[in-house]
């Protein structure tokens, strides 16, 4: 078995012998000045009283050898005094400086103290070589301050017992060997009586090194927990000036230490908070959870018996929804000693910025949705709108033809309403779509529901109120003013369907800033049934609708957000079941002068005799009913299936062409790249263009004031645009 040092078992733990032996060092280097000052004057006394005796220069070599032993000590003492004050200002207290300071300290106590030690208590010893030259009250003398300074030396070295040891027996055994070799009895008692004092020394000295390590490793210790004190309040500071919630308990689970955001995270009284409550009280008394990780409606005994068990193992955190809003994520880990760390993270802003960009997310995917239904209703429109305006324009044909039979009048009647009711058809899919022929003009929406308001009224059953509030200030927006009256009467039959049993209904306008400048708001509510998320989600689809068959075709909201998206604006919806519904309409506010864009309307103007115009158009049947109705008018017409053709034909035809009608979404070329050719090679020829779905929006900025006639369209507006094309 390994022997262990006596003086090892008096370093408390954490202490070493090592850092035990350094203090000693530090001890004995403090003391340096001290001993050196006891020294010199010491040394010259004595050395005035051998001078007495025997004047030569052995006793001043003695007094030298003192005062050279002192200056060293002071010396050293400067000396790591010195290098330790330069090194605090720079702030060089590194693991490698205080290794060296406490390899510094070490040479005091190995080297330095036990040499300085040997060669004064020699020094001191060599007095015995005095002696026989001296008086007996001078050799008293010798004797008494000699036993003085080796008893000094038992308190003074006593850190360093081995120097203090050999300073004792260098001092004290020169006198016994004299006080031995004399022969006498009393002199053989002296020498006796200096052993037996050296020996008491030396014990004494063990005695008083016990007392003084144990008392450096008290100062040792005390300092040690000084600075594990001081941590652990850097540490609690940090700890308590977070922004988590942080919580220690016991091995018990009982509350040991926390901070103030562990009240506010779990919303726990002031009172609940208090050492020793256990983790399971604050836990009950803590805002209920809601959600936890992907489960919803959770027990809450089954949210605290996971919490407290949260720490037995290397666990995931916890995420959960309180009710009062907050998320919380939580972490739980054990310590050695068994006690529970607990911290909630408040997530609350990351999962509110999560929620808003799944919303936005959804948007994406709806209005993609949305876009992608669009393009299809808006493409078959545009095939419909050709072959309604075919329908429309023969049934004309046979109404003028069947005049004087009643019968054939009657089912050519019936052929054009169904061909109307057709007709408005596609232009609500059109406007879903937002490829309707619109017809803009900057308008006060305050004066257009003020025109509206008897119209409403009449559409609004008595058991419902309705209550319309507009801005005080004028709200300009360029939209069509048409269209705009649709969109209110389609979400006003709209709140009233929601509210079969009555209710209230309001329409209300104001002006609001915005990141890119002032818009107009125009909310209509009502106080019906509500809708859920999933029916919000799928509001604006086509031919979705909540009414029963026969109702409803499904294109009333679906044209409301096709008209708004197409008018540069936005609609929002906000909704929940059983607590009605809003519908919020965004539009950029525009100057008070606007101008008003080509139409539909039909204009009779004087027919130039004998004008020729060219007919372009990829559907035959359409473009046989034009060229028909204009011949029939007295114009030569010339016709092309394509923009190839079209300008083959102008190519073969060498008289004047005084217009040229064309479709604008055709196959081979659009009818914008015709015009623009035409116009190159045939300047002086006018432009009318035709389309089933092409809106104002989709026009070059150099056809942006020529006239579109959209489709379907009845001979009679045929003839009046193309007399308002030929002689503008």
């Amino acid at each position: 078995m390994a022997r262990t040092s006596p003086q090892s078992g008096l370093a408390p733990a954490g202490l070493s012998d090592d850092d035990l032996r350094g203090e000693m060092g530090r001890s004995f280097r403090r003391q340096a000045p001290l001993n050196a000052a006891v020294i010199v004057p010491v040394a010259l006394m004595v050395g005035a009283i051998m001078w007495r005796s025997a004047p030569h220069l052995g006793v001043v070599a003695w007094v030298g050898t003192h005062l050279a032993l002192a200056t060293l000590l002071v010396l050293r003492w400067l000396q790591v005094r010195s290098a330790r004050r330069a090194a605090r200002p720079q702030k060089l207290a590194t693991d490698a400086a205080t290794a060296h300071g406490r390899a510094s300290d070490r040479f005091w106590v190995r080297h330095f103290g036990v040499l300085s030690s040997v060669v004064s208590g020699l020094t001191w010893g060599s007095t015995t070589l005095f002696l026989p030259y001296a008086s007996p009250l001078q050799e008293m003398m010798l004797i008494i301050v000699v036993s003085a300074m080796a008893a000094g030396a038992t308190t003074t070295l006593a850190s360093i017992p081995a120097a203090a040891n050999a300073f004792v027996l260098m001092c004290i055994l020169p006198f016994a060997v004299f006080f031995a070799l004399q022969s006498d009895m009393e002199y053989m008692g002296l020498a006796m009586m200096a052993l037996v004092m050296a020996g008491a020394m030396i014990v004494a000295t063990r005695l008083v090194h016990r007392m003084v390590r144990a008392e450096l490793a008290a100062q040792l210790e005390n300092r040690r927990l000084l600075d594990q004190l001081a941590n652990a309040r850097g540490e609690w500071l940090d700890i308590s000036q977070t922004t988590e919630a942080f919580a220690l308990f016991d091995g018990s689970s009982a509350l040991v230490l926390w901070n103030e955001n562990l009240g506010r995270a779990l919303s726990l009284p002031a009172s609940t908070l208090q050492r020793g409550v256990h983790y399971r009280t604050l836990l009950e008394a803590a805002a209920q959870p809601l959600q936890m990780d992907d489960a919803d409606n959770i027990d809450p005994a089954v949210w605290i018996d996971t919490m407290l068990h949260q720490g037995d193992a290397q666990n995931d955190p916890i995420t959960t929804r309180l009710d009062n809003g907050r998320w919380l994520r939580s972490h739980a880990r054990r310590t050695s000693n068994g006690s529970l760390v607990v911290v909630h993270a408040d997530i609350t802003a990351v999962k509110r910025a999560e929620e808003a960009l799944f919303e936005r997310e959804a948007e994406l995917r709806q209005a993609s949705k949305l876009e992608a239904v669009g393009k299809l209703a808006g493409g078959v429109a545009h095939d419909f709108n050709n072959i309604l305006t075919v329908i429309i324009g023969y049934a004309q044909l046979l109404e003028a033809q069947n005049a004087t039979s009643p019968a054939a009048l009657e089912a050519a009647q019936q052929i054009s309403r169904a061909a109307d009711r057709a007709a408005s058809l596609t232009r609500q899919l059109l406007a879903f779509s937002r490829k309707q022929a619109l017809q803009p003009k900057v308008v006060d929406l305050n004066d257009i529901i003020r025109d509206m308001d008897k119209l409403l009224r009449r559409l609004v059953p008595q058991t419902i109120a309705l209550e319309v509030t507009l801005a005080p200030q004028a709200c300009f927006v360029r939209v069509d003013p048409h269209q705009m009256e649709q969109v209110v009467v389609n979400l006003a039959i709209n709140g009233c369907d929601a509210m079969p049993g009555g209710g209230r209904l309001g329409i209300e306008t104001q002006i609001v800033a915005a990141a890119a400048g002032r818009e107009v708001v125009m909310r209509i509510t009502d106080s019906g049934v509500g809708m859920d998320t999933t029916t919000q989600e799928r509001a604006f689809e086509p031919f979705f609708t909540t009414k029963q068959p026969g109702q409803g075709t499904g294109l009333g909201l679906a044209s409301v957000y096709g008209f708004v998206r197409q008018s540069d604006g936005d609609i929002r919806v906000v909704s929940a079941p059983g607590q009605g519904s809003e519908f919020a309409i965004y539009l950029r506010c525009a100057e008070p002068a606007g101008v008003r864009l080509p139409g539909t309307d039909v204009t009779l103007a004087p027919t130039p005799e004998q004008a020729t115009i060219l007919v372009v158009d990829d559907e035959a049947a359409l473009r046989s009913l034009v060229a028909e109705t204009l011949a029939r008018d007295g114009y030569h017409v010339i016709q092309a299936d394509g923009g190839a053709a079209a300008l083959k034909a102008a190519g073969e035809f060498s008289a004047h062409i005084d217009l040229l009608l064309t479709d604008v979404a055709m196959p081979d070329m659009t009818g914008w790249v015709l015009a623009a050719q035409f116009k190159n090679e045939r300047p002086r020829t006018r432009q009318l263009f035709m389309s089933g779905y092409a809106g104002n929006v989709d026009r070059p900025g150099e056809w942006a004031d020529v006239a579109l006639l959209a489709k379907p369209f009845t001979p009679e507006a045929l003839l009046g645009q193309v007399r308002n094309a030929l002689i503008s």
